[in-house]
């Protein structure tokens, strides 16, 4: 699972952000964001499935595009460790 962090991506997390990319770019926004957000992300509760649902829309409302776009920032972004 990939986590928000100060640091700049590890070769494995880039890797594995590509991964995120060519399925986004595949179609499969839907199923990307699935694995993104994973099962524990959100906190427990009866709006868990709800809250899903709308992340989903939003993602789909915005499209693969800036999907690939945020993910190819994470990838080059400098470390931030010392700001």
């Amino acid at each position: 699972m990939i986590t928000a962090e100060v640091q700049a991506d590890t070769p494995q997390i880039a890797a594995d952000r590509e991964e995120l990319i060519i399925g986004a770019q595949a179609g499969r926004l839907d199923d990307v964001m699935r694995r993104v957000i994973g099962s524990g992300m959100l906190a427990p509760g009866s709006q868990q499935i709800l809250i899903l649902d709308d992340v989903l829309q939003m993602a789909g409302a915005l499209g693969p595009d800036v999907f690939v776009r945020q993910m190819r920032i994470l990838q080059r972004r400098p470390d931030q460790q010392g700001t």
